[in-house]
């Protein structure tokens, strides 16, 4: 093991870059020299100059970069330095005004704790990426300030910011990226962070008008409260995706406001936007993706949000015509109830995949109506759609998938529809069928039940 020992005067006078300079020195051991770059003048880059080196100690010095002004990238600086300790120094980065770059820089330093400083980028107006910064730092504390990025006005990545900082309480700053109108990557900003807490402010986004993604934003984030904001996207008319947005944000109450996506023309992704949302209540808009005609993916937007009641509006995806996935879309949605609509799907043409569409939407009563899936000549497997749908009642239609003469799968279609009755329609004449274990499955009260081929129940 070796220890860093303080430079001399002009050891690094003419230095510009110190990339990678000890980058995964897992052997050197000590704290980082407080003057170690106090001659460096010309520095601009500071890339994974410490990356992954484990084993170094102590805690951060506050006039590191004290002198080196011309600096623009501390870019995975101290990335995977798990055994720095203390507080993030306030002053850390008070003399480097041309700073570009943050990705990274603390990203995975588990060993720091306190509260990140406020002004710890007062004096970087000119930063544009803040992704991963504070990625996984699991030993910072304390409230997010709602300062913190208030000079920044150039960022335009948020990415995975605090991801993983399951640490940090209290509530989320309204004005936290007030001045930040030229973001456009909201991925994981928040994802992880298990301990913030209080409702998500209205106007959080209001200043973000450039946004494109909303991927995984507040992600098990298990202590929100409070109902979501119905104008948090209002002025986000760019968003192209809202995968997981919300997903398992347990704590969120009460129902999905109507006007939630009404600004949001661009979207093509609402996969598991909702996932786990448990505590979101009431029935689902019938106008919330109204005005959101590009969306290609509704695989698992509402999967396990069992506390959502009431029937599926017959036009929920009425203007949808461009979607590819329904798989999962309302699994495990116990509480909706009345019939399936026979024109939910009637103007989405381009749908390939409706596995588990409806699997365990036990409180779904009715037939299954003939031309459900009339319009939807492309599809490729319907398994599990209705597995555990154990309300539905009446025969399964002969001509339910008479014009989806692509499919292949048919594995556990009805599994576990015991209140289905009459004939089973004969799906294993289908010569490209490959896959159809279980389709009928406990389907008992079929009266050609015996006659099914064995593989088929």
């Amino acid at each position: 093991m070796k220890e860093f020992v303080e430079p001399n005067e002009n050891s690094f006078n003419n230095v510009t870059n110190f990339d990678c300079t000890f980058y995964k020195c897992g052997s050197l051991t000590g704290t980082i020299p407080e003057a170690m770059f106090a001659n460096c003048p010309n520095v601009v880059s500071f890339v994974s100059t410490f990356d992954n080196c484990s084993n170094l100690t102590g805690n951060i010095p506050e006039t590191l970069f004290a002198n080196c002004p011309n600096v623009t990238n501390f870019g995975a600086t101290f990335s995977t330095c798990s055994g720095l300790t203390g507080n993030i120094p306030e002053a850390l980065f008070v003399n480097c005004p041309n700073v570009t770059s943050f990705i990274w820089t603390f990203g995975r330093c588990s060993g720091l704790t306190g509260s990140i400083p406020a002004s710890l980028f007062a004096n970087c107006p000119n930063v544009t990426y803040f992704t991963d910064t504070f990625r996984e730092c699991s030993g910072l504390t304390g409230s997010i300030p709602a300062s913190l990025f208030a000079n920044c006005p150039n960022v335009t990545s948020f990415k995975e910011l605090f991801h993983g900082c399951n640490n940090l309480t209290g509530t989320i700053p309204e004005t936290l990226f007030a001045n930040c109108p030229n973001v456009t990557d909201f991925e994981r900003t928040f994802s992880w962070c298990g301990k913030l807490t209080g409702t998500i402010p209205e106007a959080l986004f209001a200043s973000c008008t450039a946004v494109t993604t909303f991927r995984w934003t507040f992600t098990c984030c298990h202590k929100l409260t409070g109902t979501i904001p119905e104008a948090l996207f209002a002025n986000c008319p760019n968003v192209t995706n809202f995968n997981r947005t919300f997903e398992e944000c347990s704590g969120l109450i009460g129902a999905i406001p109507e006007g939630l996506f009404a600004n949001c023309q661009n979207v093509t992704d609402f996969s598991g936007t909702f996932a786990y949302c448990s505590g979101l209540t009431g029935v689902i808009p019938e106008t919330l993706f109204a005005n959101c005609s590009k969306v290609t993916n509704f695989s698992s937007t509402f999967r396990c949000c069992r506390g959502l009641t009431g029937s599926i509006s017959e036009t929920l995806f009425a203007n949808c015509s461009n979607v590819s996935d329904f798989q999962d879309a309302f699994n495990s949605c116990s509480g909706l109830t009345g019939s399936i609509p026979a024109k939910l799907f009637a103007n989405c043409s381009n749908v390939k995949y409706f596995n588990g569409t409806f699997v365990n939407c036990s409180g779904l009563t009715g037939s299954i109506p003939e031309t459900l899936f009339a319009s939807c000549s492309n599809v490729t497997t319907f398994g599990a759609t209705f597995q555990g749908c154990s309300g539905l009642t009446g025969a399964i239609p002969e001509a339910l998938f008479v014009n989806c003469t692509n499919v292949t799968g048919f594995n556990s279609t009805f599994n576990g529809c015991t209140g289905l009755t009459g004939d089973a329609p004969a799906l294993w004449g289908r010569t490209n069928v490959t896959t159809y274990g279980g389709c009928f499955k406990n389907c008992t009260n079929l009266s050609n039940y015996a006659d099914i081929p064995s593989g088929w129940k």
